[in-house]
């Protein structure tokens, strides 16, 4: 086990050295003793884990791959398409209907039920009449009952023998069976028109800190540029992509070019464009921006600084976003996206 992570570290050592050689010098300039000696191995140490130069510039560039495939994992999929979804107002009315005609039958039972009493009571003798008496305790107003009820069977119900238990209920019920259609309809589609926008622009907004897929492309960028800024891995993994003498088997600006472009389309999907912008020119604007940014990067550093791509956005969204997205948009990102994400195969030192 011991000898198991000793030889982890030697291969993290062994790439991070060669990485930062390849990006200082390029793949053809770096020598093996250069990397061996930054990485305090020896040269049998480097050639009992690597074969050669190539294996191992191939190993960085997959770590990089890995590095940039971390960041771009984000809109594959739309943050807003899941927030629509379940705003569908169908079960809203039906439910509502299902409450009304619950209720409808609960204020129709008794009327069915209190003319029932009356005549069993007349024909039958005294006895079967006496229990009948404390069942409906108000006796006398029985017998209106059913001279109202073939009149008007639910104004009588919920007159005197239910107006203890059910006073408020009965009162509203005439009002609201006449115009049960249209209170129905009316408070549940006003709820739903009134939801749906707000639901859409709040799932909108919530994504990417009110941007959508825009935000997410600004954040993601923010994240490239500091990978780029401490990550000499990345910087050689992208720099190695563009090295004639070297056989390149991943192609890492490739790869950002087409997270781009998904990113803005997808914005494009939401509405978030400005009116009349092609997403492939938004795209191509992006990607040749930041990519300049690496290319320049490689030499000053402050052109992967924060505040630089800062600026660059501040000038860019007014051009690329609509005018309702501009306002929730963030070109310095959102809190915490110019921290690149952790290298899980990273040592502490």
């Amino acid at each position: 086990m011991v000898k198991q992570e000793r030889a982890a570290r030697t291969r993290e050592a062994l790439v991070r050295a060669a990485a930062e050689v390849f990006a200082e010098e390029g793949f053809t300039a770096a020598s093996i003793a250069v990397i061996s000696r930054r990485a305090r191995v020896s040269a049998g140490g480097l050639h009992f884990h690597f074969a050669g130069k190539t294996v191992l510039a191939r190993a960085v560039q997959d770590r990089a791959a890995q590095a940039l495939s971390r960041i771009t994992a984000g809109p594959a999929v739309p943050p807003t398409a899941p927030a629509s979804a379940p705003t569908t107002p169908g079960p809203g009315p039906t439910t509502a209907r299902t409450t009304t005609a619950r209720t409808t039958t609960a204020r129709t039972t008794p009327a069915r039920t209190t003319p029932a009493p009356g005549p069993a009571s007349a024909p039958g003798p005294a006895p079967a009449s006496a229990p009948t008496a404390p069942a409906s305790a108000p006796g006398p107003a029985q017998g209106p009952a059913p001279a109202s009820a073939p009149g008007s069977a639910p104004a009588s119900a919920p007159g005197p023998a239910q107006g203890p238990a059910q006073g408020p209920a009965p009162g509203p019920s005439p009002a609201s069976a006449a115009a049960t259609p249209a209170p129905v309809p009316g408070p549940d589609g006003s709820a739903g028109t009134g939801a749906d926008p707000g639901g859409n622009a709040g799932g909108s907004a919530g994504a990417g800190s009110g941007g959508g897929s825009l935000q997410v492309l600004v954040d993601s960028t923010h994240r490239l540029m500091a990978l780029l800024a401490h990550d000499a891995v990345v910087r050689a993994g992208f720099a190695l992509c563009a090295d004639p003498s070297f056989d390149a088997t991943a192609d890492l600006r490739r790869q950002w070019r087409l997270w781009v472009e998904a990113a803005v389309a997808a914005a494009a999907r939401e509405g978030l464009l400005a009116e009349g912008l092609l997403p492939e020119d938004a795209a191509r604007g992006v990607v040749a921006a930041t990519v300049g940014l690496e290319v320049l990067g490689a030499y000053d550093r402050q052109w992967l600084a924060p505040h630089t791509l800062t600026r660059f956005w501040t000038l860019m969204l007014p051009r690329l976003a609509s005018p309702p997205a501009l306002d929730a948009l963030l070109p310095q990102g959102s809190p915490g996206s110019a921290a690149p994400p952790p290298d899980p195969d990273t040592e502490s030192d």
